[in-house]
């Protein structure tokens, strides 16, 4: 692990951005007060995602995520100093928090949190920790300001099914996405992608399970049934590999190309998903 990351993990500590804790009984949630985080501290550092917010019917609708997943998207996102950051998710806020750290004070971070509830609790551990340069605000993380510019870096907290348009104007030429899209319900994957002209390329995928968006783009799940899904793995099956074995580039729009045998393309809603058997 880099020392810039190690850095900021250590200055920046977990249990600040866990405003409640189940501590064991079903649906009963307590304040991580000195007292819980004394009982509790092995669990609250535990090498595991948990639950701040959930539906009335116990389902998690944000998590804070596990500390070693946090610490490989820190690494991927190849950040230094100055740069700005476009987070999809505040959650907690930890994570915008190290980024943060990472981008130092002449740097920023925007981060937009569709869930109201969340932004008090974060906010404040922004301020107790003296960490100025994030911006944590209420909102849908599709909907990036107009007027805003550029982002070296983009990185989403949750699942999507389809990569809104506003990404490709929104991150500089040659910046860095990381881009968590749902594969198949109950299965999503990591993407790191450069943004290279008019697409995002991927550099590297792998799977993974997050929560997935609960806003405008959040509405439209991953459907087995759908025709183009069922194509997908049909032809996943034919050219005998997984998803992690292709290349992956995003394109705003329509296809613009035909497939061939080593080649896959499938518009969700606003993006193109063309997958490729690697050279």
């Amino acid at each position: 692990m880099p020392a810039s990351i190690q850095d900021a993990l250590l200055l920046t500590p977990r249990h600040c951005f866990i405003p409640r804790f189940q501590d064991g009984s079903p649906g009963l949630w307590s304040d991580v007060d000195d007292a819980i985080l004394e009982k509790h501290i092995d669990a609250l550092y535990a090498d595991r995602p948990y639950s701040i917010l959930t539906s009335e019917k116990g389902r998690a609708i944000s998590t804070i995520s596990q500390p070693s997943l946090v610490l490989v998207m820190l690494h991927l996102l190849e950040l230094s100093p100055g740069q700005r950051v476009f987070e999809l998710g505040g959650g907690s806020g930890w994570n915008a928090a190290l980024i943060g750290r990472l981008v130092g004070p002449n740097g920023s971070v925007l981060s937009l949190e569709i869930q109201s509830a969340l932004i008090p609790n974060a906010q404040l551990a922004l301020e107790n920790l003296g960490i100025s340069n994030v911006s944590l605000e209420n909102g849908d993380g599709s909907d990036i300001e107009l007027n805003q510019p550029p982002f070296d870096r983009g990185v989403f907290t949750a699942s999507a099914w389809d990569l809104p348009h506003c990404f490709f104007d929104k991150i500089k030429e040659g910046g860095l996405l990381l881009f968590v899209f749902r594969i198949e319900e109950g299965q999503d994957a990591l993407a790191l992608l450069r943004k290279m002209g008019d697409i995002f390329a991927s550099e590297y995928h792998f799977s993974c399970c997050f929560v997935p968006t609960t806003g405008k783009y959040g509405q439209r799940r991953c459907d087995a049934n759908d025709a183009s899904e069922r194509e997908f793995k049909r032809w996943l099956e034919e050219v005998g590999c997984s998803f992690e074995d292709l290349d992956l580039e995003i394109r705003s729009g329509p296809a613009l190309n035909a497939t061939s045998p080593n080649t896959f393309q499938r518009t969700r809603n606003q993006s193109t998903f063309t997958w490729r058997q690697a050279r």
